[in-house]
């Protein structure tokens, strides 16, 4: 029975941990008062989506795994498959069916090319450069700060990692977010996937190399369970 007791009351630890906010004092660091520790950006997955790459000493990227790219091209083969195949049976009953047919499977496949060109995008910091971008730059770095997501990496001050509780159709899951927060305590979003020990080691490697500290709100469970 005492073993019993033991998972049950583990079990109950585990998810009153799980709702308990992260304490930025802990830090000992003012900029993390000013910092939210909400997910910056809503939904994830719980896929390994992106790893972090080397290109040389000074400059590193996050790029996305060729697995993970397979559930897009899903998306887009099932959609485009479903609006021949809808669409066709439905030429009989007029254009209105055949319409929508179309239509459906245009969402479907959508949706997955704005996953897949979001995950194409590469991640980019450069120290020669000194800038964090996510997208496409032309040669030499050229028009960087004209790219929606940029910074300088002067301007970070510390990386940050949270998670976030998603519902899938049968299950939940998390997903976590690697953030860098800036020395106004804003921040930006990098990447948001479901394997916390590679982006954790990821994070770790990344704030080696920009000489900030890494910020794990994560672990908060972790110790939690530890110490008792």
């Amino acid at each position: 029975m005492r073993l019993v007791d033991r998972i049950v009351r583990v079990i109950a630890e585990v998810g009153a941990s799980a709702n308990t906010a992260f304490d930025p004092t802990s830090l000992g660091d003012d900029v993390a008062l000013h910092t939210a520790w909400t997910p910056l950006k809503g939904g994830g997955t719980n896929l390994h989506t992106h790893v972090l790459r080397s290109h040389s000493t000074w400059h590193v990227a996050f790029v996305p795994r060729r697995w993970a790219l397979a559930f897009p091209a899903v998306f887009i083969v099932v959609g485009v498959g479903a609006a021949v195949a809808i669409g066709s049976q439905a030429s009989s009953e007029g254009p209105l069916a055949v319409a929508f047919g179309l239509l459906f499977g245009l969402v479907f496949a959508g949706a997955g090319v704005l996953i897949l060109r979001s995950w194409l995008q590469p991640r980019h910091f450069d120290r020669t450069l000194g800038y964090y971008w996510q997208g496409r730059a032309r040669h030499g770095g050229h028009g960087i700060e004209t790219l929606q997501a940029h910074c300088r990496l002067d301007e970070i001050h510390a990386v940050q990692l949270i998670r976030e509780r998603c519902s899938g159709k049968n299950h939940t899951y998390y997903s976590y977010e690697l953030n860098l927060v800036k020395h106004d305590g804003s921040r930006l979003n990098v990447v948001d996937h479901g394997k916390i020990v590679a982006l954790r080691d990821d994070a770790a490697q990344l704030a080696t190399l920009l000489d900030v500290p890494l910020w794990d709100a994560t672990q908060a469970t972790a110790a939690k369970l530890m110490a008792a």
